[in-house]
């Protein structure tokens, strides 16, 4: 019981930092034009999307898998969404720089 508790604060903050990254990143897009901006607004700009990217991975693995999987392990579930975030967000964010300088 107390495992699944402390799951919840692990989805909730995961959530919360991907509404924040999500919210930094529409700031940005907002107030600048990143394709015609300055360096560091532009390393900016993908930092912010790439954790976008991560937790809104994270957050969708995590939830099909919980609906799906035959035998759900919370935390071992959390770890390969989460992991699995990092590499989809790593590869969208180096996908995207690659077609920028070519």
């Amino acid at each position: 019981m107390l495992e699944l508790i402390r799951m919840k604060g692990d989805i909730l903050a995961v959530i919360l930092a991907t509404f924040g990254a999500g919210f930094g990143l529409g700031a940005i897009v907002y107030r600048t034009n990143p394709a015609s901006t300055t360096f560091s607004t532009q390393i900016l700009f993908f930092i912010s999307l790439a954790l976008s990217i991560w937790g809104v991975v994270t957050i969708m693995g995590f939830f099909f898998r919980r609906l799906f999987a035959r035998n759900f392990n919370p935390r071992q579930t959390l770890q390969q969404a989460f992991r699995q975030g990092l590499i989809c967000s790593l590869v969208v964010v180096t996908l995207i720089i690659i077609q920028k300088v070519l």
